[in-house]
């Protein structure tokens, strides 16, 4: 018999396999199914110990143990599945997912996600007043190769902590694909699906690549006359990966997926 896990699996090829184009009814269809599915999945469905020493670890590139480590459980051109486990009061920072659908759900501990949607079409050059402001405080949020970069003008979510008791969350290429993950009580882990995945090729990049992000100082964008964005905006400046942020890998350990 089936397990959770390998029905999940089964369900998320199913839902973004590109082979063949799903009417829209049918991928939302799709969707559902698998967030449901997801929202069903416990640690104990996935051999999830809160102990990493438990697990066969690579290390990251430095030779430490990283603040956060990825467990894959499954990846195909169209599809990857796995857990990423967070140590106290460590972060993903915020990032995005070009043009991809995900789903999250927490399975140990308790994460606080702090979500963006990208508002289409409204973009601008980082302004001057900002890269100068910057510079006079001498705060390093973006490389020189980065100075010419378009910032994101979005939509700054509610923040929402959730637990392994609360249900899937989603994003989409176009709603709260921009996030940021907390963890506030220590180990915390939770089930990430994306499709496609970042190593696939993208409409307008290849290979697909995560981006990351911070938010601008609204205090200097605003006191700029040419630069006023509404309200509820929120500019996010692109910047390098943090330094704080690096992962190692787990071996899988849960039940063997047989898709034969």
């Amino acid at each position: 018999m089936a397990s959770v896990v390998e029905k999940l699996i089964i369900q998320a090829i199913q839902t973004f396999s590109r082979t063949k184009a799903p009417s829209t009814q049918s991928f939302q269809s799709n969707f559902s199914q698998l967030k449901l599915l997801a929202e069903k999945i416990t640690a104990e469905d996935v051999n999830l110990h809160e102990s990493l020493s438990k697990y066969n670890k690579k290390r990251s590139s430095n030779g430490q143990d990283a603040p956060v480590t990825y467990i894959e459980i499954f990846e195909n051109e169209d599809v990857t599945v796995g857990i990423f486990v967070l140590k106290s009061d460590t972060r993903i920072p915020l990032h995005d997912h070009p043009h991809m659908h995900g789903i999250l759900k927490v399975i140990l501990g308790t994460v606080k996600i702090q979500s963006y949607s990208a508002l289409p079409n409204v973009k601008n050059p980082t302004p001057e007043c900002l890269k100068n402001s910057i510079a006079g405080r001498g705060d390093f949020l973006f490389s020189e190769s980065l100075k010419k970069q378009e910032i994101v003008i979005s939509k700054k979510m509610p923040e929402i902590a959730c637990t392994f008791s609360d249900g899937a969350l989603i994003l989409t290429p176009s709603d709260k694909n921009l996030h940021e993950i907390r963890c506030v009580e220590g180990p915390s882990a939770f089930l990430d699906v994306l499709a496609p995945p970042y190593s696939s090729s993208s409409s307008e990049e290849d290979p697909r690549v995560c981006h990351y992000f911070t938010e601008a100082p609204k205090t200097q964008i605003v006191s700029n006359e040419d630069v006023n964005p509404k309200e509820d905006h929120t500019w996010l400046l692109q910047i390098p990966c943090p330094k704080e942020f690096y992962c190692d890998t787990a071996d899988y350990c849960g039940p063997v997926i047989n898709l034969a």
